[in-house]
Protein backbone atom coordinates (compact mmCIF):
# COMPACT_ATOMS: atom_id res chain seq x y z
CA UNK A 1 0.00 0.00 0.00
CA UNK A 2 0.96 3.45 -0.51
CA UNK A 3 -1.37 5.71 0.27
CA UNK A 4 -4.65 5.91 2.11
CA UNK A 5 -7.14 8.62 3.84
CA UNK A 6 -8.54 8.14 7.59
CA UNK A 7 -10.41 11.11 8.99
CA UNK A 8 -10.11 11.57 12.62
CA UNK A 9 -12.78 12.28 15.23
CA UNK A 10 -11.97 13.27 18.96
CA UNK A 11 -14.63 14.09 21.88
CA UNK A 12 -11.98 16.46 23.13
CA UNK A 13 -11.73 18.97 19.85
CA UNK A 14 -14.51 20.88 18.78
CA UNK A 15 -13.58 21.55 15.72
CA UNK A 16 -13.02 17.85 13.99
CA UNK A 17 -13.22 16.18 12.28
CA UNK A 18 -9.52 16.12 10.67
CA UNK A 19 -7.91 14.15 7.45
CA UNK A 20 -5.17 11.98 7.90
CA UNK A 21 -2.95 11.26 4.74
CA UNK A 22 -1.24 8.17 4.86
CA UNK A 23 1.77 7.95 2.67
CA UNK A 24 3.92 4.57 3.42
CA UNK A 25 3.29 5.43 7.31
CA UNK A 26 1.32 7.18 9.29
CA UNK A 27 2.14 9.54 11.99
CA UNK A 28 -0.50 11.59 14.06
CA UNK A 29 0.26 15.81 14.60
CA UNK A 30 -0.65 15.80 17.78
CA UNK A 31 -1.73 19.27 17.70
CA UNK A 32 -5.05 17.83 16.02
CA UNK A 33 -5.51 15.68 19.27
CA UNK A 34 -7.31 16.37 22.17
CA UNK A 35 -4.93 15.52 25.54
CA UNK A 36 -6.85 12.56 27.01
CA UNK A 37 -9.23 12.14 24.53
CA UNK A 38 -9.68 8.75 22.73
CA UNK A 39 -9.20 9.58 18.51
CA UNK A 40 -11.20 7.60 16.44
CA UNK A 41 -9.59 7.16 13.19
CA UNK A 42 -12.41 5.90 10.28
CA UNK A 43 -10.90 4.69 6.68
CA UNK A 44 -12.88 7.43 4.58
CA UNK A 45 -10.79 5.92 0.91
CA UNK A 46 -8.99 3.23 -0.51
CA UNK A 47 -5.82 1.86 -0.09
CA UNK A 48 -4.03 2.82 -3.51
CA UNK A 49 -0.70 1.04 -5.01
CA UNK A 50 2.20 3.13 -6.58
CA UNK A 51 0.69 3.41 -9.40
CA UNK A 52 -2.74 4.87 -8.13
CA UNK A 53 -4.86 2.02 -8.42
CA UNK A 54 -7.32 0.67 -5.92
CA UNK A 55 -6.23 -2.11 -3.86
CA UNK A 56 -8.79 -5.40 -2.46
CA UNK A 57 -7.64 -4.89 0.63
CA UNK A 58 -9.96 -3.54 3.83
CA UNK A 59 -9.02 -0.46 6.09
CA UNK A 60 -9.68 -0.67 9.69
CA UNK A 61 -10.46 1.74 11.56
CA UNK A 62 -8.00 2.84 14.35
CA UNK A 63 -7.76 4.93 17.67
CA UNK A 64 -5.12 6.48 19.60
CA UNK A 65 -4.68 8.30 22.88
CA UNK A 66 -2.43 11.32 22.95
CA UNK A 67 -1.14 12.01 26.93
CA UNK A 68 2.13 13.61 27.42
CA UNK A 69 5.44 12.09 29.34
CA UNK A 70 5.69 12.43 33.34
CA UNK A 71 9.16 12.09 35.22
CA UNK A 72 10.18 11.04 38.43
CA UNK A 73 13.13 11.68 40.59
CA UNK A 74 14.02 10.47 44.29
CA UNK A 75 16.89 10.63 46.27
CA UNK A 76 17.64 8.91 49.52
CA UNK A 77 19.75 9.89 52.38
CA UNK A 78 20.94 7.61 54.99
CA UNK A 79 22.01 8.89 58.26
CA UNK A 80 22.40 5.39 61.13
CA UNK A 81 19.29 3.71 60.76
CA UNK A 82 17.35 6.70 59.24
CA UNK A 83 16.64 6.38 55.69
CA UNK A 84 14.81 9.85 53.90
CA UNK A 85 13.31 9.34 50.69
CA UNK A 86 12.60 12.75 48.74
CA UNK A 87 10.33 12.03 45.98
CA UNK A 88 9.51 14.63 42.89
CA UNK A 89 7.42 14.11 39.74
CA UNK A 90 7.24 16.58 36.85
CA UNK A 91 5.10 16.52 33.40
CA UNK A 92 5.06 17.87 30.00
CA UNK A 93 2.70 20.57 29.67
CA UNK A 94 1.30 21.26 25.95
CA UNK A 95 0.40 24.96 26.75
CA UNK A 96 3.34 26.50 28.79
CA UNK A 97 5.91 23.96 26.80
CA UNK A 98 7.74 23.21 29.79
CA UNK A 99 7.93 20.37 32.46
CA UNK A 100 6.06 21.55 35.38
CA UNK A 101 5.46 19.58 38.99
CA UNK A 102 2.86 17.15 39.37
CA UNK A 103 1.27 17.07 42.53
CA UNK A 104 -0.11 13.47 42.45
CA UNK A 105 0.20 10.87 44.16
CA UNK A 106 3.61 8.58 44.19
CA UNK A 107 4.19 4.91 45.35
CA UNK A 108 7.55 4.17 46.84
CA UNK A 109 8.52 0.88 46.90
CA UNK A 110 11.39 -0.89 47.97
CA UNK A 111 13.36 -4.21 47.53
CA UNK A 112 15.52 -6.20 49.98
CA UNK A 113 18.42 -7.87 47.74
CA UNK A 114 17.11 -11.20 45.79
CA UNK A 115 13.47 -10.41 46.75
CA UNK A 116 10.70 -9.09 44.87
CA UNK A 117 9.60 -5.24 45.05
CA UNK A 118 7.35 -4.30 47.78
CA UNK A 119 5.35 -1.19 48.82
CA UNK A 120 6.30 1.17 51.13
CA UNK A 121 4.05 3.86 51.28
CA UNK A 122 2.13 6.40 49.52
CA UNK A 123 3.30 9.72 49.68
CA UNK A 124 1.70 13.56 47.99
CA UNK A 125 4.09 16.28 47.16
CA UNK A 126 3.51 19.58 49.25
CA UNK A 127 3.47 22.97 47.63
CA UNK A 128 7.03 22.84 46.26
CA UNK A 129 6.29 19.32 44.66
CA UNK A 130 8.28 17.59 46.73
CA UNK A 131 7.25 14.51 48.51
CA UNK A 132 9.29 13.27 51.97
CA UNK A 133 9.51 10.15 53.82
CA UNK A 134 11.54 8.61 56.74
CA UNK A 135 12.02 4.91 57.56
CA UNK A 136 14.20 3.35 60.12
CA UNK A 137 15.74 0.63 59.01
CA UNK A 138 19.20 -1.14 58.98
CA UNK A 139 19.07 -3.04 55.75
CA UNK A 140 20.64 -2.04 52.66
CA UNK A 141 17.71 -1.33 50.42
CA UNK A 142 17.05 -0.53 46.57
CA UNK A 143 14.26 2.28 46.53
CA UNK A 144 12.41 3.67 44.07
CA UNK A 145 9.33 6.15 43.00
CA UNK A 146 6.19 5.49 41.22
CA UNK A 147 3.95 7.83 39.28
CA UNK A 148 0.72 6.01 37.63
CA UNK A 149 -1.20 7.37 34.84
CA UNK A 150 -4.23 9.67 34.54
CA UNK A 151 -5.95 10.67 32.03
CA UNK A 152 -3.72 13.06 30.51
CA UNK A 153 -0.01 11.65 31.46
CA UNK A 154 1.87 8.53 31.03
CA UNK A 155 3.12 6.68 33.99
CA UNK A 156 6.93 6.91 35.34
CA UNK A 157 9.17 5.27 37.47
CA UNK A 158 12.21 6.69 39.17
CA UNK A 159 15.46 5.65 38.75
CA UNK A 160 15.98 2.96 41.49
CA UNK A 161 18.77 4.06 44.12
CA UNK A 162 20.82 1.90 46.82
CA UNK A 163 21.06 3.15 50.51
Amino acid sequence: MRYATWTGTSSGLPDGPYTLDCHLNCSVNVAFTALGATETWTPSGPALDWKGHVMPVKLLPGYSLTKVKSVTGLSAVRRGTKVTLTASATYYSPGLQKYVRSHGRMLLMYQDPGKPWRTLTYVTPNSSGLATYTITTNRARTYQAYLPSTATTWYSYSPAVLR
